[in-house]
């Protein structure tokens, strides 16, 4: 289960500037009585906007019963970065497949300079 999705970036004004980073921070919560194995969870720009970088996603051996891991991302926009907006997908994959039920979508404003 993804909990407590928070993106937030430097200015904490709800817009992505040229040169600005932006912190994605979620829960992966296992809510059985059995571990889960292969946990991938993701972070990506479903608009593939190529001024954007994303760290790396991670994979996560298991969780345990009624446990639960915290995960961060970092995304980064280089120096030419337009006034639109992207959409940043995040969830939590298991095996190869992804848990659609636990994808979220944020709509973050991009912007050349600070509004």
């Amino acid at each position: 289960m993804v909990r407590n999705a928070v993106i937030t970036e430097t200015h904490n004004d709800g817009v992505l500037v040229r040169g600005e980073e932006c912190t994605v921070v979620f829960e992966i919560m296992n809510t059985s009585d059995n571990p889960v194995f292969n946990v991938q969870p993701f972070v990506e720009d479903a608009t593939g906007n190529k001024h954007v970088k994303i760290s790396d996603n991670l994979w996560i051996e298991n969780i345990g019963p009624r446990q639960g891991v915290r995960y961060t991302a970092t995304i980064l926009a280089d120096k030419r970065l337009k006034d639109d907006e992207i959409i940043v997908r995040l969830g939590v994959a298991q095996g190869g497949r992804e848990v659609t039920s636990q994808t979220r979508e944020f709509r973050v404003p991009t912007a050349k300079k600070r509004p």
